[in-house]
């Protein structure tokens, strides 16, 4: 029995049961919880220390020292409902002696400043025991490796932080009030299960060496951040569940990931290395979902990735990688910029803007939307849910925008444009495009299908492709398609009754060769209530060409809405010649109504065309061009205004656009028909109907390839020259493959040099390299160990890219002719030769990575232009650098997850927190958008 001990403040109380029971009758204490003083409790052969313990510590008793050491050989230390009480500021833990696998240890520690758990010792218990440890008014540091079947920390006034490695099938960590968990080293292992309970107001976030391992994570800051504090969160788990008050931003560096439902007040952003995939829906205002170099991307095809969000940015970077997606949000929807290797779906219960973001300097800037096959689809019941396009829409192949209901497709920036050789359009009864000249729907397409059947709907396209088409269309109202270039109508056009003064008009208008109908398959222009008129505006070079049984028919009951019919080249002239092929032309004429074939006639070659002008005239004017300019191949039938009895309504109008459920079958399920996989019918031509048979692979990428590259394979000039296909991988300043276009010296006391080509350059010690052999000798790049860059020399042009550093000065830029240029993480400068041209666009040399805010100084004749930019858009560019997140070799991996920090850093910082450009020649497509 212990009950009166008396031992100096700064000494040391050791007791041993060997044998029997101790009890510890009173509270001891050597010295107090911060002093020098130290405890040892050790149970060799008793049954543990405790209550009913070899060493009993009455329920009531307190151990107070500086340092207390609790030790057994495989028994338990306290109980779940009768925990140790001590107070102490440095405590070790064991259960281990003799290797026991057994034990457990329970304890309350009422220190009131920091509680260090773990030291010189072993500090752990059993693989089959439980750790617990509740701090009741300080923070508890994990100050060296603990080891247990189960942790379990609260902290119920303070912090959690992990200095030190905590190996665990199950952590439990717990703060209260403003208590925050700080993870500076690995926590957990690849099997476990972890969880994470910020109840107060604090955060949860991993610092520069921290990591959350584990195969199913629950992350919980009720009023709190997840992320977003120092170096965000990066965790290596399978399974992931949060919810947070404030933002969550995760970084997750396993191959795959699958989210739970989850939700947050604030900002979400989760990037995993691999695929993303959920079980359940993120609930958030703002949710950003990235894919570095999932083979799949984000969610299925048969399972989209459900969320619940106003504003989205989703990005599936690996090579044929898919977004499949479902925004469950009843409201307004924001689309950021986004991009899927392949396939880009997208499903929204309300409307949807795809976004043209506002810097901070005011100015609307547009995004980004890329991928092979891009599907957006609006879905209510209720009707009027539609999209508005302010960005750019890329896909090397197809772009499906549907609304639902009366939904409506539009743009309300200029600078938006959608791009693909293949686009749909359909709305339920809504409009596509504006009722302006100045608001058209843009598009560059050489086949776009528009649909929309209310009666006060319409169709307003300009296509500013070179070669344009229309695959087919249809609109309650008019249907107006315009283009600059070439134009060739696949599919069929037809109209409703419409309102206004020209009811249901089809107006078009191209600048080159018209072609009505291909490779004569014959199609229809076909009006209930209103003219068609086609306009070539090409005076000099202009054709109509007509298809062998094209068929063009107006109808107009009312008689306050014409109803002829328009076919002109150049200057618009109404001259009324007589037949110019009796042969091969029948026509007719009642009514009033007159043909005119223009000063020079037309062409007729083959026999059977048909024209006939009942009350409604029919023009044909060739301009100064001869008769050819306009061509009939025979057995076509134009007929202006004919009697209502001929044509009921709509229901004859043949309709080659199916109604559109995006949601339906899949790829791999298409087979060789004219129904394509989300359910449209195809109305390109049977040649290239075979596109989407088989699966997905079988989708053209060809125009795709050069995506895998730096720079783009259409850019020829001196400045760009072969650096896209020259991209050598260098670690530790030594080329794997530098494919003879650059060359480093590694010698003991020589500087490593690059004279031209591009390189990855991984520091492995301080080393200064010389960049260029013209006319840049003296420019130096300076790196620290641990900097990550890539670096691009071509004449003329040197590039650095900072995609990853330890600390400050990592990365340093310098020349005898211009100022030192320091970088951090997402930071970049090129320097190049002032000429003619200024603009960074003359002398980007890697338009496939995203910029954001470019500043130009000239000093000596020599340009430096540095920016932010988008380290993301810099891993799917280059392609070695995203090949580094699919190696084996553990060194490239550790890279690889530092680059995955990186990205959650600058996400949370200002540069994170705007839009990146694609910034390209002016003789290129127009700028674009990378959401962070």
């Amino acid at each position: 029995n212990v009950a009166n001990i008396s031992v100096g403040a700064a000494g040391t109380l050791s007791l041993t049961a060997t044998v029997a029971n101790i009890n510890v009758a009173s509270n001891v204490s050597v010295g107090t919880a911060t002093g020098s003083g130290t405890i040892y409790l050790t149970s060799d052969k008793a049954s543990g220390i405790g209550a009913s313990a070899g060493i009993i510590i009455g329920s009531g008793n307190t151990l107070t020292a500086g340092t207390i050491n609790l030790n057994t050989s495989g028994s338990d230390i306290g109980s779940s409902s009768q925990k140790i009480n001590i107070d102490t500021a440095n405590i070790i833990v064991s259960t281990l002696n003799n290797s026991s696998t057994t034990g457990s240890a329970y304890i309350n520690d009422s220190a009131t400043s920091t509680i260090n758990l773990g030291g010189t010792a072993v500090t752990g218990v059993g693989a089959a025991g439980t750790l617990s440890l509740t701090a009741t008014v300080a923070n508890i540091n994990v100050a060296g490796n603990v080891s247990a079947g189960t942790i379990a920390f609260t902290a119920s006034a303070g912090n959690i932080v992990t200095d030190a490695k905590i190996v665990a099938n199950s952590v439990n960590l717990t703060t209260a009030a403003s208590g925050g968990i700080v993870i500076n080293s690995t926590v957990g292992v690849s099997t476990g299960v972890d969880s994470f309970d910020s109840k107060g107001t604090g955060y949860i976030t991993t610092g520069t060496n921290g990591v959350i391992v584990g195969n199913g994570l629950s992350l919980v800051s009720n009023g709190g951040e997840i992320g977003f504090n120092g170096n965000g969160l990066i965790t290596q788990a399978n399974n992931i569940v949060f919810s947070a008050g404030l933002s969550v931003g995760i970084v997750n560096t396993s191959s795959n990931l699958v989210l739970g439902n989850c939700g947050s007040d604030a900002n979400v952003y989760v990037i995993t290395s691999g695929n993303l995939t959920g079980t359940g829906s993120i609930i958030a205002p703002v949710v950003g979902l990235y894919s570095i170099s999932g083979s799949n991307g984000i969610g299925t095809n048969n399972s989209l990735m459900q969320i619940n969000a106003h504003d989205i940015g989703v990005e599936a970077f690996g090579k044929g990688s898919n977004v499949y997606l479902n925004d469950t949000y009843s409201g307004s929807t924001v689309l950021q910029a986004s991009q899927a290797g392949n396939i880009f779906k997208l499903d929204t219960n309300g409307p949807l803007t795809i976004y043209a973001q506002i810097d901070q300097g005011g100015v609307a800037t547009v995004g980004q939307v890329t991928g092979s096959i891009i599907a957006i689809q609006t879905n209510d019941a209720n009707g009027g849910y539609g999209i508005i396009n302010d960005a750019v829409i890329v896909a090397n192949n197809f772009i499906f925008l549907t609304a639902s209901s009366t939904g409506y497709i539009a743009e309300s920036n200029a600078s938006a444009l959608m791009h693909a050789p293949n686009i749909s359009l359909v709305s339920g009864s809504g409009t596509i495009g504006t009722d302006s000249a100045n608001n058209r729907l843009l598009v560059n397409s050489g086949r776009v299908s528009a649909t929309t059947t209310g009666l006060n709907s319409f169709v307003n396209i300009y296509d500013e492709a070179a070669n344009s088409g229309i695959a087919g269309g249809q609109s309650g109202s008019y249907f107006t398609f315009n283009t600059n270039g070439n134009l060739n109508i696949y599919g069929n056009i037809a109209t409703g009754a419409g309102t206004g003064a020209n009811g249901g008009a089809i107006n078009i208008t191209a600048n080159g060769a018209l072609n009505i109908g291909v490779n004569n398959a014959a199609v229809s222009l076909t009006t209930n209530n209103g003219p068609i008129v086609v306009i070539n505006n090409s005076a000099n070079a202009g054709s109509i060409d007509f298809a062998k049984g094209d068929f063009v028919y107006t109808n107009t009951p009312s008689t306050s809405v014409p109803g002829y019919v328009v076919f002109n080249v150049g200057a618009y002239a109404q001259t009324n010649t007589t037949n110019p092929d009796s042969n091969n032309i029948t026509a007719t004429s009642s009514g009033g109504a007159s043909i005119f074939y223009g000063a020079n006639g037309i062409s007729a070659l083959s026999s059977g065309n048909v024209l006939n002008a009942k009350g409604q005239d029919i023009v044909f004017n060739t301009g100064s061009l001869p008769a050819s300019a306009i061509t009939l191949n025979g057995n076509v039938s134009i007929t202006a205004d004919p009697p209502i009895s001929l044509l009921s309504g709509a229901s004859v109008i043949q309709n080659n656009i199916a109604n559109t459920n995006l949601a339906s079958d899949s790829l791999s399920n298409a087979t060789p028909s004219n129904v394509n996989s989300f359910g449209v019918t195809n109305v390109l031509d049977n040649t290239q109907a075979t596109i989407f048979t088989n699966n997905s692979n079988s989708v053209n990428r060809s125009n795709a390839a050069e995506n895998e590259y730096l720079g783009d394979s259409t850019e020829n000039n001196e400045l760009i020259n072969n650096t896209s296909l020259v991209m050598p991988i260098a670690y530790s300043c030594k080329v794997i493959d530098a494919g003879n276009k650059a060359s480093f010296s590694d010698k003991s006391n020589e500087n490593t040099k690059l004279d031209y080509g591009s390189a990855i350059i991984s520091a492995s010690k301080a080393m200064e390299i010389s960049l260029g052999a013209k006319p840049y000798t003296s420019v130096k790049l300076n790196l620290k160990r641990g900097a990550l860059v890539l670096a691009i020399v071509n004449g003329n042009v040197v590039s650095v890219y900072d995609l990853h550093d330890n600390s400050a000065n990592s990365v340093v830029v310098s020349s005898s002719k211009t100022n030192k240029v320091v970088l951090t993480p997402g930071r970049h400068v090129t320097l190049a030769r002032v000429n003619a041209a200024t603009d960074f666009a003359y002398v980007n040399q890697a338009s496939k990575v995203a910029y954001l805010r470019t500043n130009t100084t000239i000093n000596n004749g020599i340009a430096t232009y540095v920016s932010d930019f988008s380290i993301p858009s810099a891993i799917s560019a280059v392609k070695p650098l995203k090949a580094m997140f699919g190696s084996h070799d553990a060194h490239v991996k550790a890279i690889a997850n530092q680059m995955l920090k990186t990205i959650g850093v600058v996400m949370q910082s200002g540069a994170g927190n705007s839009a990146y450009e694609y910034i390209v020649k002016p003789n290129l497509m127009a700028n674009s958008k990378l959401v962070k």
